[in-house]
């Protein structure tokens, strides 16, 4: 992108959120997006993606982090299982070994 492009591009937008007015920036973000440099775009992509992400998820932020410390918990109770099943595998097998030496 031309150096003077977006220098034009990013007086407009100053003067925009100068305004105050956040629909006319995003509006603006939107209809100029290809405009803009990759790393920018992908910077635009990432803060739209969180706002729409906290949209949907609104007021239901403690139903979240309920339902990840509930997943968490399940985790841990899944590898002490796996853990307690580990050790009493390797117990049958030196038993085993144990008794295979005896004969």
């Amino acid at each position: 992108m031309d150096t003077k492009k977006f220098d034009e591009l990013y007086k407009e937008l100053k003067g925009l959120i100068a305004k105050g007015d956040e629909a006319k920036v995003k509006s603006f973000l939107v209809e100029h997006f290809e405009e803009f440099p990759k790393e920018m775009q992908d910077n635009l992509i990432m803060l739209f993606f969180e706002e729409s992400l906290s949209k949907i998820v609104g007021g239901q932020d403690q139903a979240v982090a309920d339902f990840q410390q509930q997943g968490l918990a399940a985790i841990k109770d899944m590898e002490a299982t796996k853990k307690g099943l580990e050790d009493k595998l390797k117990a049958l097998e030196v038993k085993e070994s144990l008794q295979a030496s005896d004969n």
